[in-house]
């Protein structure tokens, strides 16, 4: 049991990486996150045993403390959802400081000897007291680092309530994120009983059988099964797990590709004569019925992975087939849809500015610049000349 719980979150991980990579190299962040809540567990588990004594030294001293790149490795991945990206930016840097401060810390620890370690984790098994951590450090007690780490961890989960708030009032959440974002909080609700059990179990002393040592399960073994929920709900959500190339979805295809195709030349030939006005309907009948475009960061990304369209597919249809890039399309829509706003007094308290960031607008000037080139004025004069014609 010690072990199957690891290697079920290597399963996932695996599985994640492999069908999700391409869409959005962004999963290895999930990864890290993974296996930092597993090891997490398991150290819980261990703390209130008294076997795998040097299994535990090595989690609880060496692998634990780490447990703060959890809290970065959230944001990180919430955001390569969002861009659907990798985000390099500089200021994404920032959220590893304290990662970075903590390994600083523990340089003096590192450096002590394995055996007295050992020793360590004998008195905290017997005695079941991790208050005070007696090892060297660097300039933050051991015990206090572990707090700061958790309070650290849950100000990262609470950023990002607060970025997806912000999204919502801002109508910036596209319908393939929502649904990520569905699925992602149907996997926490399965998973955050059982994590919460563990934490109780660790605190208070759960024995809830005290009695089962000659039972079908020890009551040991019980307890590791919830170490086992996270793993096993991503599978109650498949299309998380497996993404858009799903065994079934790519079966299918291959399955339509050699009834008609039997070599390479045939399948370029086929792409070739492919009939791409269909590409294009689809686009822009999901453009207009979504109306992803109020997302700040909409982009052909977007359209690809909500279509399931190479975005090389969706690029032609831009350029070659409505003869206007993406991004001029896309400022179309959101100048559209501001004028929409404003000839029906939707937001009678706002101002043009306001208006225009209800459309899609991240910024004042990116608003203007789009406005004067798709109507060749101003906001303003385009709005007095309709004023003026209306008397």
């Amino acid at each position: 049991m010690f072990y199957t719980s690891i290697f079920l979150n290597f399963l996932v991980s695996l599985l994640l990486i492999k069908y999700q990579w391409k869409l959005n190299k962004g999963v290895i962040y999930l990864f890290i996150i993974l296996i930092t809540v597993n090891i997490r567990q398991i150290t819980l588990l261990l703390l209130n045993q008294t076997s795998h004594t040097q299994e535990l030294a090595f989690l609880f001293l060496h692998v634990d403390p780490f447990v703060c790149l959890l809290g970065p490795a959230v944001i990180y991945y919430f955001f390569s959802l969002t861009k659907g990206k990798i985000e390099l930016d500089f200021k994404i840097f920032l959220f590893c400081i304290p990662a970075l401060l903590t390994f600083i810390n523990l340089l003096p620890y590192f450096g002590t000897p394995f055996t007295q370690k050992l020793i360590f984790i004998g008195q905290v098994q017997s005695t079941q007291n991790v208050d005070y951590i007696p090892f060297p450090y660097l300039f933050l007690d051991l015990s206090l680092q572990r707090t700061c780490i958790a309070i650290y961890n849950l100000l990262c989960q609470l950023y990002i309530v607060y970025c997806l708030i912000t999204m919502i009032r801002a109508k910036g959440i596209s319908p393939a994120f929502g649904a990520l974002m569905k699925n992602l909080l149907l996997i926490l609700s399965i998973s955050i009983f059982s994590f919460a059990f563990l934490i109780f179990h660790y605190r208070f002393k759960l024995d809830i059988f005290p009695n089962a040592s000659n039972g079908i399960f020890e009551a040991k073994d019980f307890y590791y099964l919830f170490t086992l929920v996270l793993p096993v709900s991503f599978f109650v959500v498949p299309t998380w797990l497996y993404g858009l190339d799903s065994p079934s979805f790519v079966k299918s295809n291959m399955t339509n590709q050699n009834k008609y195709l039997n070599n390479k030349d045939q399948l370029i030939n086929a792409k070739k004569s492919f009939n791409k006005s269909d590409d294009l309907d689809r686009i822009i009948d999901y453009i207009k019925s979504e109306k992803p475009f109020l997302n700040f960061d909409f982009s052909i990304h977007d359209i690809s992975g909500a279509l399931k369209l190479p975005q090389i597919r969706v690029s032609n249809s831009f350029n070659n087939h409505l003869k206007i890039p993406f991004p001029a399309y896309r400022n179309m829509c959101r100048v559209e849809y501001f004028l929409n706003l404003y000839e029906s007094n939707t937001f009678p308290n706002y101002s043009i500015e306001g208006l225009a960031r209800e459309s899609g607008f991240q910024t004042k000037s990116s608003f203007y610049a789009a406005f004067k080139s798709v109507h060749n004025m101003t906001p303003m004069q385009y709005i007095s000349k309709k004023e003026l014609q209306k008397v």
